[in-house]
């Protein structure tokens, strides 16, 4: 097979349609970390004896707040990809 420019510019789109789809998955890997290691936290916490502190506990809600806007706009932004 010939390789003319427009084949090029195939090749050369397909490879980075490939790069896009790996930065998407990391970046949605990476999103589900945070989810788990809040998660961790929280069980870790729930175990010791400052389980009762009200302004961690609050953080850690904060941070499961943040956390499922992250989701959603991480999901919404691959929408538009």
């Amino acid at each position: 097979m010939k390789l003319t420019k427009s084949r090029l510019k195939e090749i050369i789109k397909e490879e980075l349609l490939k790069e896009e789809i790996i930065e998407w998955e990391r970046i949605d890997d990476l999103e589900a970390r945070i989810f788990d290691q809040i998660m961790d936290f929280k069980k870790t916490f729930e175990k010791s004896e400052w389980k009762k502190n009200r302004q961690v506990n609050a953080i850690i809600k904060q941070f499961i707040k943040l956390e499922v806007r992250l989701s959603q706009a991480v999901r919404d932004a691959n929408k538009w990809n």
